[in-house]
């Protein structure tokens, strides 16, 4: 950033000075041919030579250090989030953007060389159509015929907690007898579930809604047609008698006031991303960003 910032506030004002108040060209230049341009503001000072070079070697290192990080990047990716992905597969990447680079910057120049940028974001987009749901199961029921995907492991919270009960129950109840329902916090079962899907493996957690864990991931309920867990519920808004005829405007705001899980889990992850840390600037951002919304709830 500051290698940024010092270039374009040295050479930028050079040129406008040039432009300005020197011999100019530089416009003109710019508008002729940017590449050769840089050439042309570089004429303008002492040591053109020098300067040249070394401006070439910076653009060379601009773009070998870039194809060598977006390579790394699709490489890591397509390797299931693999921060060490094998060196033939990383060598693969390189060579094909490179050689998509050196073919269209060689057939028409700099706009097919942006091209080849556009084009390279293929890769990124492959990955994303294959990063969709990839669990066959539907129902409680379907982890009978899939326990060898997921380790016959069901990650959970605390031992203690309401649905750590209810998924004891469940295990009996649909005959997993062979599933292992492991016990721990909030935060590890939260953990567990990013391993797998950074690395597209099954995985069955405990979960409920509103949770900021559906705000990042496509994640699906399975059904359950005994109904041990129970049936879906409702949050209410509940008020004191009253309230309407003393305060109706509070009264109407919270009649009015209704989101959906998906709001509340943008709102949750958040807060999430802090720690929990400034949980009153993330319900401003919530406000600034769904102010359709929020003014549905103004009466």
């Amino acid at each position: 950033m500051a290698v940024t910032f010092i270039w374009i506030t040295v050479f930028g004002n050079s040129a406008i000075y040039i432009e300005l108040l020197g011999d100019g060209g530089i416009a003109k230049a710019v508008q002729e041919n940017i590449p050769v341009s840089l050439f042309i503001f570089l004429e303008t000072f002492p040591l053109t030579m020098v300067t040249s070079i070394l401006a070439i070697l910076v653009v060379i290192t601009f773009f070998v250090t870039s194809s060598d990080s977006g390579s790394m990047v699709i490489d890591i990716i397509t390797a299931g989030g693999n921060p060490d992905p094998p060196r033939p597969q990383r060598l693969f990447w390189a060579i094909m953007e490179g050689t998509v680079a050196a073919v269209l910057l060689m057939g028409g120049g700099l706009v097919a060389l942006q091209t080849a940028a556009i084009a390279n974001g293929l890769p990124f987009a492959m990955v994303v159509l294959r990063n969709t749901p990839y669990i066959k199961a539907d129902t409680i029921a379907d982890l009978k015929e899939y326990g060898g995907k997921c380790k016959h492991r069901i990650i959970g919270i605390d031992l203690e907690s309401g649905i750590m009960q209810k998924t004891r129950e469940t295990i009996e109840a649909y005959g997993l007898d062979n599933y292992e329902l492991v016990a721990g916090s909030e935060i590890s079962m939260t953990a567990e579930l990013a391993h797998a899907i950074q690395r597209q493996k099954w995985v069955v957690v405990t979960g409920w809604v509103p949770h900021w864990k559906f705000a990042p991931w496509e994640l699906k309920f399975l059904e359950d047609p005994k109904g041990i867990y129970g049936n879906k519920e409702n949050i209410h808004t509940f008020v004191r008698k009253g309230l309407q005829e003393e305060m109706p405007k509070v009264y109407q705001f919270l009649d009015n006031f209704h989101w959906t899980p998906k709001d509340m889990g943008q709102l949750m992850i958040w807060i999430h991303d802090d720690d929990g840390m400034y949980p009153h600037e993330k319900a401003l951002r919530f406000l600034r960003a769904k102010k359709d919304l929020v003014e549905s709830w103004v009466p």
